[in-house]
C-alpha cells in the first residue's frame, strides 16, 4: 500500500492532461482483495478488506488512500469506494451487506474528508440491477457521511426513478447521481475475458 515515485509522476501527468483539455476528475478506488482464479475467470474476493476480519489490512489501505487524495487534492470532483460488492447471506461472517459495509464507509469517507474536504464521496458502484443494495445503504444511513451514490447499469431509462427514489430516501440532502456503464459495448479484440463470453464486438467506427 504505497505510491512509487512512477506512479506519482504519472498521476501529476494524468492531472495536467486534464487541466489542458478541461476535463473533470473522478476516481473509483476498489478496496483492498485477493483474486479467486479457480473457476477460470478472475474474481475479486474481498475479506481482506472486511471489517469483520481481524486480520484485515484496512489500516495500511486508509494510508494509502490519504497518500493518493492529497497528491490530487484540489483535482478531484468525486470518489467512489469500490466496486460491486454483491451482498451475501447475514449468516456468513464474511458477507458484504449493508450493515459490513457501512462499517468501512464511515471510516473510508472520513479519511478521504480529512485530506480533502471538497471531495463528494460515494457508497461503491453497485452492480447491475441491484438498485436495491443501494436504497438499502441510505436506510443504514449511507447518506449521513457521503455525498452520493453510484450504480454500474446498462438502462438509461431507468435512471429517472433512480433520481426519484433519491429523494425519497435522502429527502434533506442532494445526492450526486453517478452511472458507470450505460451502454456498455464490447470492443473488437480477440482477448475475452472471460474466453466464451457471447457479447458481439464492435469495432472503433461502429462504436463512434
Amino acid at each position: 500500500y504505497t505510491l512509487p515515485e512512477t506512479s506519482r509522476e504519472g498521476i501529476r501527468n494524468f492531472i495536467r492532461v486534464c487541466q489542458k483539455h478541461d476535463l473533470k476528475i473522478g476516481l473509483r478506488v476498489d478496496l483492498p482483495c485477493t483474486v479467486d482464479n479457480s473457476t477460470g475467470h478472475p474474481v475479486p474476493v474481498y475479506w481482506i478488506a472486511h471489517p469483520n476480519n481481524p486480520d484485515n489490512e484496512l489500516k495500511p489501505y486508509f494510508g494509502w488512500l490519504t497518500d493518493l487524495i492529497t497528491l490530487m487534492k484540489g483535482h478531484v470532483d468525486y470518489v467512489i469506494l469500490g466496486d460491486e460488492l454483491e451482498w451475501k447471506n447475514a449468516g456468513d461472517p464474511k458477507a458484504w451487506n449493508a450493515e459490513a459495509y457501512m462499517k468501512f464507509f464511515t471510516q473510508a469517507a472520513d479519511v478521504v474528508h480529512q485530506a480533502d474536504p471538497a471531495i463528494k464521496v460515494s457508497m461503491y458502484s453497485a452492480t447491475p440491477a441491484r438498485w436495491r443494495e443501494v436504497i438499502g445503504l441510505l436506510k443504514a444511513g449511507c447518506a449521513k457521511y457521503g455525498d452520493g451514490v453510484a450504480i454500474n447499469h446498462y438502462n438509461y431509462k431507468v435512471v429517472k426513478q433512480f433520481k426519484e427514489d433519491l429523494k425519497t430516501y435522502s429527502p434533506d440532502k442532494k445526492l450526486v447521481f453517478l452511472s458507470n456503464g450505460v451502454g456498455y459495448i464490447a470492443c473488437d479484440t480477440t482477448e475475452r475475458n472471460p474466453p466464451t463470453d457471447g457479447y458481439k464486438r464492435y469495432n472503433d467506427l461502429d462504436q463512434a
